[in-house]
């Protein structure tokens, strides 16, 4: 049978996934650390999605060799993974960023399971603001988001 997969958040369940989780007092200490990582992780993704066989090569042919990963199933995975983290949204405001909507319905949908909290105490999207402020050439995706 056919594997068929779907987004939650196709069908009104809108919930934020992959984030990067620190402790508060990291955002402190070591934000100039958090930011230089951002930095380098936004740059990594501008190149995958310039080019998403190079990294499945790499993937398949050095990192993960012992996996007996395929460069044709990575560079598919890769293609696939460009198309969720390059919306309209990301492409407009920057890779990572989460529009005030979004974070909005995502404490809803927290509240239907019974989580009460607010939108400050879970997000905290200073970090990625400072990093567009100060780097204003990587909020620009290097493709259309229409044609990852």
């Amino acid at each position: 049978m056919p594997n068929t997969y779907f987004l939650l958040a196709d069908y009104k369940y809108p919930l934020v996934s992959e984030t990067y989780s620190v402790k508060s007092d990291t955002l402190k200490s070591d934000r100039e650390k958090l930011k230089a990582f951002l930095v380098a992780e936004i740059m990594g993704w501008h190149a995958n999605l310039k080019n998403p066989v190079l990294g499945a090569t790499l993937a398949a042919k050095k990192y993960g060799k012992d996996q007996k990963l395929t460069v044709k199933e990575q560079t598919l995975e890769s293609k696939d993974e460009n198309t969720v983290i390059l919306t309209a949204d990301t492409a407009a405001n920057g890779l990572f960023t989460i529009s005030d909507e979004l974070l909005s319905e995502n404490i809803d949908t927290l509240a239907l399971a019974g989580i009460d909290i607010t939108q400050d105490k879970l997000f905290d999207m200073s970090v990625i603001g400072e990093v567009y402020d100060e780097n204003p050439d990587l909020k620009t995706s290097p493709v259309d988001p229409a044609t990852p």
